[in-house]
């Protein structure tokens, strides 16, 4: 199912199409912490895979960064929400975790 952000709620459309041409902004929110970029999106695809529960429509990811840019889109962190609140919350509490924390090299990820 594709959804479209009006006002801050997700409304459901039947049309991909429409879904990509929604021109709204989709940032909820963008932290750069110098050592890290976090970042807090509307998706407008929901990625809850089951059966169950509510879309999950909103995913905060952390990248590498450096002087406010992005450095490499390999992501470091990722988590996934239903509604635009908990997303800024979740955005909010992800900045908590990485903001001490070191970006690990490749061979701490090995």
């Amino acid at each position: 199912m594709f959804y479209i952000e009006k006002g801050g709620v997700p409304v459901p459309v039947d049309d991909p199409v429409e879904a990509m041409r929604d021109s709204a902004p989709h940032a909820v929110a963008k932290t750069d912490l110098g050592h890290v970029f976090v970042s807090t999106v509307f998706i407008g695809i929901d990625h809850n895979f089951g059966d169950y529960g509510p879309p999950i429509l909103y995913e905060t990811m952390v990248f590498p960064g450096k002087d406010g840019r992005v450095t490499d889109y390999i992501d470091l962190d990722c988590s996934r929400y239903a509604t635009r609140e908990a997303a800024k919350a979740g955005h909010e509490e992800m900045c908590a975790t990485w903001r001490d924390r070191p970006v690990p090299t490749p061979e701490e990820e090995e």
